[in-house]
């Protein structure tokens, strides 16, 4: 039941609410994301080796990179200069 094809197809839509404006972008973001989270726990596809899925998906997150936005963010560091950074 994991087929990628419907993880593009979520993802696709989810461009075309953003692109078409009839929610907020923000919305349309949230829900996608959701879509391809409960996809992904219907599925199968997250493997917890007995954590919980929150655990599990807060190692997945790359807190430098959160921490370097956020500093070139504050210190007003121009977009082009933090791209080469990353």
């Amino acid at each position: 039941m994991d087929d990628p094809r419907i993880v593009l197809a979520i993802f696709i839509f989810s461009f075309v609410l953003i692109f078409s404006e009839v929610v907020h972008r923000a919305v349309a973001a949230w829900f996608g994301s959701t879509l391809i989270l409960l996809y992904g726990h219907i599925s199968g596809i997250f493997d917890t080796h007995g954590n919980s899925l929150e655990h599990t998906m807060l190692e997945w997150i790359e807190f430098e990179v959160i921490g370097l936005l956020g500093f070139c963010i504050t210190r007003k560091i121009p977009a082009l200069l933090m791209l080469l950074i990353i």
